[in-house]
């Protein structure tokens, strides 16, 4: 009992000695100016013991001192509109004023100081915008990107957000735009400026870069009728329709179609293409008639289909099938499990339509052609599936056990879909297919 008593006076006292000489030590950083420090030191001290009357009273006294030369420093650089500097100094001392304030001590603060922090704030963001766009002008939209961020983060509600992030958007969208103008290719930048219109239609100079283009180099085209030049199979007048759709989709004000009625009207009125097939000449003049200054010509070159062609490969399974034995030892009948090696069939099918398909665009006062090409593409459907007459939850890829998903993903394939998509089907997506294609390459080297 005495040796605990003496252990525990001895604790007593090393503590004491320790709380005095952290004391000493704050009160002799406070002496020799340096409030930071006293500060940080008064506070560690009361970490340990909260409730220290001389703690308290020393960590109230240094941290005031603190907060004024940091509000201090502030002034100064305000004054100096050096507001980076000044907001920092700012916010340093928001953070020293809440430390101290975990200690249940409060500290003065003056009221006008908020009111120039506020107004440093906005100069500090009015910067960071300017130098934004600043960043944008010379096509650095990675620094843009920074300080709208910056923005974002200080002042969420700053009225040019919107403005900054818009542009950071379609400002690339317009470049790419001039870029494209300035080679001649006025589809490419009418596609680009069309994109920049939808988000931000008084976007620098952009409505009259677009009405420059339209002046200049704006097609108004007749599609006419096109043409098989195999017989068999008759899909002209449905992908003649997916070309009209793939144009228009393009959204593309340089591209103006005239009704198919229209055309077709005129066709008749004239009696130009009674024969089925309309030659550069012919529809020239249809064009001519219909007020249009382009006219497409094409034809369905080839439409094939290959074969279906089924691939067959026996593969190997397992039966699962439960069963009972006597046991000799025992004498008693028992039930177990057993796997017996069987065979089913995995079959492979792909049915493919490909489509050839020949246009010109020409123009139809000159008779020049515009843009011209043989496209060919395919479509292809394939199916996988397995056939067996076993019943399915009995077969297994394996001996011994897999895993309820494992075995569940395996079966899958002895209830997959053995049928193919229809000819029209795939001819569909092959017709779409190109017609996308015709409409691009329009757009890219027929409005130039």
């Amino acid at each position: 009992m005495r040796l605990l008593l003496l252990i525990l006076l001895v604790f007593l006292s090393t503590s004491c000695s320790v709380s005095s000489q952290s004391i000493k030590q704050a009160k002799g950083l406070e002496a020799e100016g340096d409030f930071r420090a006293s500060a940080t030191a008064y506070h560690q001290f009361l970490f340990r013991k909260p409730g220290h009357k001389d703690a308290r009273i020393g960590l109230q006294r240094t941290g005031q001192r603190v907060l004024d030369d940091l509000l201090g420093n502030f002034w100064v650089k305000y004054n100096l509109e050096d507001f980076s500097a000044a907001v920092a100094l700012y916010q340093e001392a928001q953070d020293f004023e809440r430390q101290i304030a975990s200690m249940q001590i409060r500290l003065l603060w003056p009221d006008h100081y908020k009111g120039y922090f506020s107004d440093a704030l906005g100069k500090e963001v009015d910067a960071w915008f300017a130098e934004g766009a600043k960043a944008i002008d010379a096509g650095d939209y990675t620094k843009a990107r920074n300080l709208l961020r910056n923005i974002e983060s200080k002042k969420p509600d700053y009225e040019g957000i919107r403005e900054l992030k818009l542009a950071v958007e379609v400002d690339p969208w317009y470049r790419n735009g001039l870029t494209a103008m300035q080679a001649g290719q006025a589809g490419k930048a009418m596609e680009w400026f069309s994109k920049v219109n939808e988000k931000a239609p008084e976007y620098r100079d952009l409505r009259a870069l677009m009405a420059e283009l339209s002046s200049k180099n704006k097609r108004v085209i007749a599609v006419m009728p096109f043409q098989e030049q195999k017989r068999g199979r008759r899909i002209a007048t449905e992908f003649g329709e997916q070309v009209v759709n793939a144009l228009l989709n393009l959204n593309n004000s340089l591209i103006q179609l005239i009704d198919r009625e229209n055309v077709e009207q005129i066709l008749r009125e004239q009696r130009l293409g009674l024969s089925g097939l309309i030659d550069e000449k012919s529809a020239s003049r249809a064009g001519m008639l219909l007020g249009g200054n382009a006219v497409l010509i094409g034809s369905v070159v080839n439409v094939a289909e290959e074969e279906p062609a089924l691939q067959r490969e026996t593969k190997s399974a397992f039966v699962r099938e439960r069963f009972t034995y006597h046991d000799q030892r025992t004498g008693m009948s028992r039930a177990d499990v057993r796997f017996s090696p069987v065979s089913y069939t995995e079959v492979k099918a792909q049915r493919t339509i490909t489509l050839t398909f020949k246009y010109r665009l020409m123009d139809v006062e000159s008779g020049t052609i515009l843009d011209s090409d043989v496209i060919t593409r395919s479509a292809t459907h394939q199916v996988f599936y397995a056939e067996t007459s076993l019943p399915i939850d009995q077969l297994s890829p394996v001996q011994g056990t897999l895993s309820a998903a494992e075995l569940a993903k395996w079966r899958e394939r002895f209830s997959q879909s053995s049928a193919l998509k229809p000819f029209a089907e795939l001819t569909t997506v092959v017709e779409k297919d190109v017609a996308k294609e015709v409409a691009e390459r329009i757009q890219s080297k027929g409005l130039n």
